[in-house]
């Protein structure tokens, strides 16, 4: 009886929003190594090497969390204040529009925000659709708005997507690590808005590991 072919290890290669962590035993039924994947959006999966290596047109590879969303066409076209003007860099692999807003701010903005309908403006609008204005001897109604962070760089930390709506700086973003994950460490992290723009959170928690790690080799005295 001939034997299997060995599988290869494609630990720490990324698919999508998948990297894979470990090699997880195989399929009962066709005898293909399993993998678990850990997704961007911190779900664990377990994939076969061949699905993870299946790639159709436009749709990138998740836990389920997001479905696929081809990479279309959307220059010229208007999301809320937001005027689509043209391909930006992705950030991974999610893609992004550079776009101008109705009050003239332009930035990167997630596809994926776009035609959900999860960003409709830089954070000039509210809810409604209406421009932010306070009322008279009124401090807190610009400060309950929650800005868009996405596209944008704190430390090490690129905002990917909001997690979590919240009043004022209490939204929650989904981040990535420019680290990669590597040593060890998670690659990725949630913080609050006020977190990131204060420099409280500048990344996956890399840098704090790091700081310890040279305190405790350094010499008595010296730390």
């Amino acid at each position: 009886m001939p034997r299997a072919p060995r599988a290869i290890d494609i630990t720490g290669q990324r698919f999508g929003l998948l990297v894979v962590q470990r090699r997880e035993g195989t399929h009962p039924s066709t005898g293909e190594a399993m993998w678990l994947c850990l997704c961007d959006c911190g779900q664990e999966i377990r994939r076969k090497s061949a699905s993870l290596r299946l790639r159709k047109p436009g749709v990138v590879q998740s836990c389920g969390c997001r479905p696929p969303v081809p990479l279309i066409d959307i220059a010229g076209r208007r999301f809320g204040a937001w005027t689509a003007l043209e391909r930006a860099a992705n950030v991974g692999h999610l893609t992004y529009w550079k776009c101008r807003c109705d009050c003239g701010t332009e930035r990167p903005v997630c596809a994926q925000s776009l035609l959900r309908g999860a960003s409709k403006s830089c954070g000039c609008q509210g809810p409604t659709g209406k421009p932010y204005t306070a009322r008279p001897g009124s401090r807190t109604r610009r400060n309950h708005r929650v800005p868009d962070l996405a596209g944008q760089k704190f430390g090490k930390l690129a905002v990917v997507r909001l997690m979590r709506e919240g009043k004022g700086g209490r939204a929650v973003w989904w981040c990535r690590c420019s680290c990669g994950g590597s040593g060890g460490n998670p690659g990725y992290a949630r913080a609050m808005t006020h977190n990131l723009r204060s420099g409280n959170t500048v990344s996956c928690g890399c840098e704090q590991r790091k700081r310890s790690k040279g305190r405790q080799a350094a010499p008595p005295g010296e730390a």
